[in-house]
Order: C-alpha cells, then sequence, then structure tokens
C-alpha cells in the first residue's frame, strides 16, 4: 500500500493549517481520511484518526477490509492507496451497521461531507447519512442511493451531503455522523470509501464578541462584578465607586479578536477613538461598550457607572452565607465570603465566629475563631471577609457570625454538618503494595462499577456538582475567592444544543479524559464514556476551547476563559511544546487526581491506547506508571499543591451512589504517592511548596510557601520583564499593572525552577 511521502504530508499540513485558520474563497478543509496507512491484514484497526484535523472514524461492521483506493476528491496529488471497504458479511450480517465519525466541538453552522465510493453486484445499495446532537438519538438527514454505481473508480461517483439549519451542530461536543449501509446481498458484497472530505463553505467569518482588556483611568474594569449585561438599557451594569475623579482620565481597550470592532458611548453619546486617552470622567458617567465580532449576530455589551466614592457611618455587612453542607471531621471546608464596609468608626471592628468555624482577611490562610480590624483602618467599602468550617465532632453546628464595633452589632447565621467519612468499610482491604502492584489492587476494587446512561450524568451533577448556593460548580468558570463571572442555575441552563458564542449561557458535560482519546461511545466496552468520576460540568464554551487539547501549564497565551482557564502551548517540561488547557491552580489537583483515576480504573487499556491519535501525547506506552514524565510529573505537583477538598469529597460520595465505585485518590490521596510517585525531579520536591495568589489578582500578588532564598522575575504575555527582586516578599503590588497575562519565574542560584500564570 502507497504512503504519502514526507513532501506530500508537509504539502498537505500547510493546506489544512491554511484552510482551518484563514478566509478563502474555495471550501475550508475541517477533517480528511484517505485511508492510506501501513499494510495490515483484516479489518481496519480502529479508530481511524483522520489523515488531517482533529476527528476520527469508528465502525460497526464484522467486516472492513481495505482494498484499492483511488485518487479522486483527494486533497492535492493525492496518490491511488487504501480505501475503507465493508462487507455484507455472513447472512448480510452487515446491513444496517455503520461508521461514525466523531468530531470535535465545531465552530461552523454549516458542513459539507463528500467522499468517492463504488460498489458490487451483491455489495450494499444504499447509504443513510444521520446525525445526533445528543449523542443518543439518531435523526435521518439524507439517503443516497448508490444501486446504480459501478465497480470502478469514477469521477461521477463523489457522494456530497450538505449539513445546514441543523440546531445544536454548532459547539456542541455530542454531534457526531454516521453513515448507515443497507441492501448488500452477498458475504463479500461491498462498497468502499475513499478521500472523505468535511469541509465548510468559504470563509469562516471569526464569531468573537469579547473584551480582553478594558481600563477606565487606569482601573481594571472587566474585573469589576457584572460588567458584561445582556442589554445595557435594562440591566444594571457595574459600578465603581471613584474618591477622586481628578485623577481618573482615559479609557483603552482591546478585543481577543482582532477582526472584532467596538464603540464606546457615554450618557448615550458615542465617543470617538481620537477622545479615548485623554478623557476626563465625572460622577455618574455611564459608560457601555458595545463589541461586534467580524461575523455581525455575535455582539457583546460592557456596562460600568462611575459613583462618587462615600464611606459608610459606622458599618454594615452585605452577601449571603450559606449552609457549609457536610464536612468530614478535622478536614476543612470550601471558603464562602461576605462583603464588610466601614467608615467614620469610633471603635474597632471586632468579628467572631461560632464554633467549629474561622474567619479571615485572606482566602487562603490565617483563619480564626475572631479577628480585630482597628478603627484607625475604617474608610473601606465591600471588604470580603472569608469564612471556613472545621468540625471537629461529628453533630451539626449553627450559631451566629457577629460583627461589633462599641455597641452596634450585625450578624450572620453559619450552620453545617460534621461526619464521619462514608468510605465504606472493607473497601480498600485489598489496596496493598507500592507502585504498580497497588496500582493493579486499586484497578480491581473500582472496575466493578454499574455503568450509566448519559442522559442520567444531568441528574448526577446535580447532586455531585453544587456550589454552597446550589448553583452548578463549574471547574472552568467557579472562582473560590472571588464573585464567579457567570454561575449556572441546574437544569435551567444544561446545554440542549443550541448554538453559542458565549460564555456563561451554557452548561455542558466535558470529559476531563477527551473522549475521542479513544472513539466515544462507539468504542466503549468498559464505560468510559459516562464514567462520571472524569465527567464536569463545565461552561459549553470553554469546554468547545478546550476540545481534545491534554492538560498543561501554557507559556504562550492563545485564548483563556472569563475565570482565568488557559489555552496555548504548553511550558511544562521540555517535552511536549503543543496546545494544552490550563485550568486554574484551585482545580488542577481535582483534574489532576481524575486523570489518574482514570488510568487506574481503566488500566487495562492503556497499552493499547498509547499510540493512538494525540493520547499517545500523554501516555508512555506501558500500564505503570502510564504517563509520559513530563504529565506524570505536572499531575504529582498539582495533586500536591492543590489536595483533596470538601468539594471532591461530595462528588465522590454522590457519584458511588450512582454508579458504585469511587475514585480512591479522593478517599486516600496517600495513595498517589505510593502508586505514581516513581523519581521525580528535584525541581519538583523544591517548588511543591511555592504559591501566588489570587488568580486573577488585582492590587497585590500574595507569595506564601517555600519561598525563602529564592529570587522572581514577572513578564507580560509579550515576554517584557515588568518586576524583579532579589529577595521575595510577601507580596508584589500590582495596581499600576495593566490587565493582562503575567508569568512568574523562581529562581535560585540562576537556575529557575518553577512557572506560575496569572490574570489580572
Amino acid at each position: 500500500m502507497k504512503l504519502f511521502t514526507p513532501l506530500i504530508q508537509q504539502t498537505l499540513a500547510a493546506l489544512f493549517i491554511s484552510s482551518l485558520w484563514l478566509p478563502l474563497a474555495a471550501q475550508n478543509t475541517l477533517a480528511y481520511w484517505n485511508f492510506n496507512g501501513e499494510e495490515f491484514s483484516g479489518n481496519w484497526p480502529q479508530p481511524i484518526a483522520a489523515t488531517l484535523g482533529e476527528a476520527s472514524i469508528t465502525y460497526t461492521f464484522s467486516q472492513a477490509v481495505s482494498f484499492a483506493g483511488t485518487g479522486i476528491n483527494g486533497i492535492g496529488n493525492e496518490t491511488n492507496g487504501g480505501s475503507f471497504c465493508p462487507q455484507g458479511g455472513t447472512n448480510s450480517e452487515n446491513n444496517g451497521r455503520w461508521l461514525l465519525f466523531s468530531l470535535p466541538a465545531l465552530t461552523v453552522s454549516e458542513m459539507t461531507l463528500s467522499y468517492a465510493t463504488r460498489r458490487t453486484g451483491t455489495g450494499f445499495t444504499s447509504h443513510e447519512v444521520q446525525y445526533t446532537v445528543d449523542g443518543i438519538t439518531w435523526i435521518s438527514y439524507q439517503v443516497v442511493d448508490i444501486s446504480g454505481y459501478e465497480n470502478s473508480w469514477q469521477a461521477s461517483q463523489v457522494v456530497e451531503v450538505i449539513f445546514t439549519g441543523i440546531e445544536g451542530m454548532t459547539d456542541n461536543e455530542d454531534f457526531a455522523i454516521r453513515i448507515v449501509l443497507e441492501g448488500a446481498t452477498g458475504p463479500a458484497g461491498n462498497t468502499r470509501f475513499d478521500n472523505v472530505l468535511l469541509q465548510t463553505s468559504e470563509g469562516i467569518m471569526q464569531s468573537e464578541a469579547r473584551l480582553q482588556t478594558l481600563s477606565v483611568g487606569g482601573v481594571d474594569a472587566l474585573a469589576l462584578t457584572h460588567i458584561e449585561v445582556m442589554d445595557a438599557d435594562t440591566d444594571a451594569g457595574a459600578f465603581y465607586e471613584v474618591e477622586d475623579f481628578a485623577l481618573l482620565t482615559g479609557l483603552s481597550f482591546t478585543t481577543v479578536s482582532n477582526t472584532a470592532t467596538a464603540e464606546v458611548r457615554v450618557n448615550s453619546v458615542v465617543v470617538q477613538p481620537v477622545e479615548y486617552a485623554d478623557y476626563i470622567w465625572s460622577a455618574d458617567d455611564e459608560i457601555v461598550v458595545v463589541v461586534t465580532a467580524e461575523d455581525p449576530g455575535y455582539v457583546r455589551q460592557y456596562k460600568l457607572t462611575l459613583l462618587q466614592l462615600t464611606f459608610t457611618e459606622g458599618f454594615s455587612i452585605s452577601g449571603e452565607l450559606h449552609d457549609f453542607k457536610e464536612v468530614v471531621v478535622g478536614h476543612a471546608s470550601d471558603v464562602q465570603f461576605f462583603y464588610l464596609s466601614a467608615g467614620e468608626l469610633l471603635h474597632d471592628l471586632v468579628i467572631s465566629a461560632p464554633d467549629g468555624f474561622g474567619i479571615s482577611l485572606d482566602c487562603h490562610q490565617g483563619y480564626a475563631a475572631s479577628l480585630t480590624i482597628p478603627q484607625s483602618e475604617s474608610g473601606f467599602n465591600d471588604k470580603k471577609i472569608f469564612v471556613n468550617f472545621v468540625p471537629t465532632q461529628e453533630k451539626d453546628y449553627s450559631g451566629g457570625l457577629v460583627v461589633q464595633s462599641g455597641q452596634e452589632e450585625a450578624s450572620r447565621l453559619l450552620s453545617g454538618s460534621g461526619i464521619i467519612g462514608n468510605i465504606p468499610e472493607g473497601y480498600y482491604n485489598t489496596a496493598t503494595g507500592q507502585n504498580k502492584d497497588l496500582m493493579t489492587q486499586l484497578h480491581k476494587i473500582v472496575r466493578g462499577h454499574s455503568p450509566v446512561f448519559y442522559s442520567q450524568i444531568w441528574t448526577i451533577i446535580g447532586s455531585a456538582d453544587r456550589q454552597f448556593n446550589d448553583k452548578i460548580w463549574d471547574v472552568y468558570s467557579s472562582l473560590p475567592c472571588s464573585e464567579a463571572p457567570y454561575e449556572f442555575e441546574y437544569s435551567v441552563d444544561q446545554d440542549k444544543g443550541i448554538d453559542t458564542n458565549t460564555e456563561g449561557v451554557y452548561y455542558n458535560r466535558e470529559h476531563a479524559w477527551p473522549s475521542s482519546w479513544w472513539g466515544h461511545s462507539s468504542a466503549n466496552p468498559d464505560t468510559m464514556y459516562t464514567d462520571v468520576h472524569h465527567i464536569f460540568p463545565t461552561d459549553k464554551v470553554v469546554n468547545a476551547q478546550r476540545g481534545n487539547n491534554p492538560f498543561g501549564e501554557v507559556g504562550n497565551v492563545q485564548w483563556f476563559s472569563l475565570n482565568g482557564g488557559l489555552l496555548g502551548s504548553n511550558s511544562y517540561g521540555t517535552e511536549f511544546s503543543g496546545t494544552v488547557f490550563e485550568p486554574i491552580d484551585t482545580y488542577k489537583g481535582d483534574l489532576a487526581r481524575a486523570w489518574l483515576y482514570f488510568a487506574t480504573r481503566y488500566q487495562h487499556r492503556l497499552i493499547a491506547w498509547s499510540d493512538a491519535y494525540m493520547v499517545n501525547l500523554v501516555l508512555s506506552g506501558n500500564d505503570w506508571p502510564a504517563f509520559k514524565p513530563w504529565v506524570l510529573e505536572m499531575l504529582l505537583e498539582w495533586h500536591r499543591n492543590d489536595p483533596v477538598s470538601q468539594k471532591e469529597i461530595i462528588r465522590n460520595e454522590a457519584i458511588w451512589l450512582n454508579q458504585g465505585n469511587r475514585n480512591p485518590y479522593v478517599d486516600h490521596p496517600e495513595f498517589v504517592e505510593q502508586v505514581f510517585s516513581v523519581e521525580t525531579s528535584e525541581r519538583t520536591i523544591a517548588t511543591s511548596g511555592i504559591h501566588a495568589y489570587p488568580n486573577p489578582f488585582d492590587e497585590q500578588i500574595r507569595l506564601a510557601g517555600a519561598i525563602e532564598g529564592l529570587s522572581i522575575k514577572v513578564c507580560d504575555s509579550m515576554g517584557r520583564e515588568v518586576f524583579a527582586a532579589s529577595e521575595i516578599g510577601s507580596g508584589i503590588n500590582t495596581s499600576d499593572w495593566q490587565s493582562g497575562v503575567y508569568i512568574l519565574l523562581f529562581f535560585k542560584n540562576g537556575q529557575a525552577l518553577k512557572t506560575i500564570k496569572l490574570i489580572k
């Protein structure tokens, strides 16, 4: 069988890249299969990765061989290599069976499927093209009658199917296509497929209508709560209180897409770009920025009102504190916060928490039963007061959190339940040994779970992934120490296959271990497609941006989500520099333990998967320790830096109640080191305790952990140095930094030890 020459491969790759990203007058290729591979006997191995593009084919035929192909419908100077050839099979058993196209989430609303085909006299007579938008229900789209086709390759025998007007086709990971074959009358009767093309029409117009930065008088306005609105005429938008308007001048912004346009209106009057830099602001100014994508159907609006800063005489508190739910005795809960404003106080502010609860001015540390803010430090609005719950007994806790200054007093009710861990007695009795032996024992313990239907996952995550306020806990949008950019209402905001290019509209089901890495549900003998331990509710748009890229740590940022997730080139280690997705630090441990679970639960599949497209970037080709060195080191570092949280424990219990197995690395975090900790570099051990937070940050970056003796350099996303110090203190003043992505590099004796990415 003939193979592509390196020159042809390079030419096709270049053609694919240009056609995928640039508006052309011709069709733009999304995926292509030429079925020219190495010689093999018997059926086509599956999945069959696309020759170009991120897609794959799986099939259900008992016989699907490779016969001579053609150059018809091929890209460039295509050779006459192999073809995909299903046969009728015994008693024509393959009638009604299909080949299925698994695709990444599409960003287009129309697409053309084309392929060259032929048939023998007793072969299949019809190709029924179907699609699904939910991964379960298949809808007939077009039946192609090939009964009159000849048993030879003919230019006239090219099938073309145009997909358009399908609700749920765009930005939907569940959208897929299959071709069902009928009409074979003999076991060797067949039809051949070659040079299968998935293309979209000329010119993909960019639909990104989002601000990357917005600065009003040097203030990062995008960090303000509710800055993005659906309707500027009716929505309140964000408010910013200014103490001295004489110090507030100018406006600047950038759009995520360089093809988007923006119009600025102040008090309903359009401001021209030449006025931006020197615009003088006044109290009650209402600023609206309307961003329109190259595709004018996509528009976003940002609204900000400037107010004169005044301080409350005395103090006031705002914001809700919800029930902390169940927390294992001796463990700390996830964090909640409320707001405190104070001015012209005559006495110190004293904040006291009831038994079992702690309070702090720092989200990450310093929790105590009480704290005092001196009267001399009053004169602030909306200072965050963080609260956590650390039960010491198995019982229900409740009581009032009291804020007091002299005789003035306000309170908030706190509640939560201390519980003993719910791990079933004896569940891990056979978890013995170290390394591969322990991994194999854990595999045997967790492998016997009960499969659930894909549609059931909506209900399971409804109990497994709820925040304290009962909103969906989305690892791609939630923030632990700040107001989230958006929140999802359970069921109401569930993805129903409707197109959107806007974050915060729908949540869907994200396979942390991408399902395309093993061939989606059609290659699903072990129920990994519906294994909820690695399926998280996530924003639909962020999920689509992540696609089937591996997790990693981003150096050169290509895109970032509203909560700080990054897409771009990998900078962790030196083995891989391709595209990765980096979640925020708060959820890195969660996702690392999900991956380690997945490798353990499906240990028996790892070697077979290791050479598959994309998954070969992370798997090493063995069943222990399974991962390539850079991935394993990163996962261990993520696990160490982000310990098991209350969120994970609740999630683990809810999944256990539904599918009957547990994530052992949540129940016993020490198993991670016992199973996977082969010799790791001194870099990992030395830097596992270095922390920089919050992310996103505003006026200051705080540093903590093993930072003694280290130096630091901070660069912006263009690599320009913005800060450097030979000795590290507890924080960096960032009040005059522009919005954007910053890279913190930590050094010891001139050697770079650790890199951390933060967003302002």
